[in-house]
């Protein structure tokens, strides 16, 4: 009966863990890879081509790390595992200072300037939106430029985010400045 109770548990724990891993896998495809952010310039750029737009220029911004959030004071974002309840404050700031903390994930910044019609445009972000990796818009100026022939025409600078997961485990773990 013991034999039978273990292999009970034992198909449970593997539904379970099957489970975890489907949504694990739903979860992670919304960040990019490396491979993915590179394939991101490349759409950009077909997606502004499709609509008749000129990009004038896409640049990488700056990549930074975004720290876990310590949710209760038993849980710990630092990566040596130590805990900070049981410092003073004076050995707590310089201790701080040395500690590697645990990234959630990293934000990459790509600056973009597009020209082109308006209604264009829209169609290229909204091209963007249906994209299945998560891109926020951080800025977005828009100047309509004036012209007697080509009414509706703007340029668009903006700064868009995207984002991934450390690759490894050097990636996870990093001095916090």
């Amino acid at each position: 009966s013991e034999v039978t109770v273990l292999s009970d548990r034992i198909l449970k724990a593997q539904a379970d863990l099957d489970e975890a891993q489907k949504e694990y896998e739903r979860r992670t495809t919304l960040f990019h890879t490396d491979k993915e952010l590179e394939d991101l310039y490349g759409h950009i750029s077909m997606l502004a081509m499709k609509n008749q737009l000129m990009v004038t220029k896409i640049e990488k911004g700056v990549e930074s790390p975004i720290f876990e959030v310590i949710l209760s004071e038993t849980q710990s974002s630092i990566c040596d595992g130590s805990s900070s309840n049981t410092m003073n404050s004076d050995d707590f700031n310089t201790q701080e200072a040395s500690q590697l903390k645990k990234v959630a994930y990293y934000e990459f910044l790509v600056d973009l300037e597009i020209s082109g019609n308006y209604k264009n445009y829209t169609n290229f972000r909204n091209g963007l939106a249906k994209l299945k990796k998560i891109i926020n818009i951080m800025r977005e100026s828009i100047v309509v430029l004036e012209s007697e022939t080509r009414r509706g025409d703007v340029k668009v600078v903006s700064s868009i985010a995207t984002y991934r997961l450390p690759a490894n485990e050097s990636e996870r773990c990093i001095q916090s400045e």
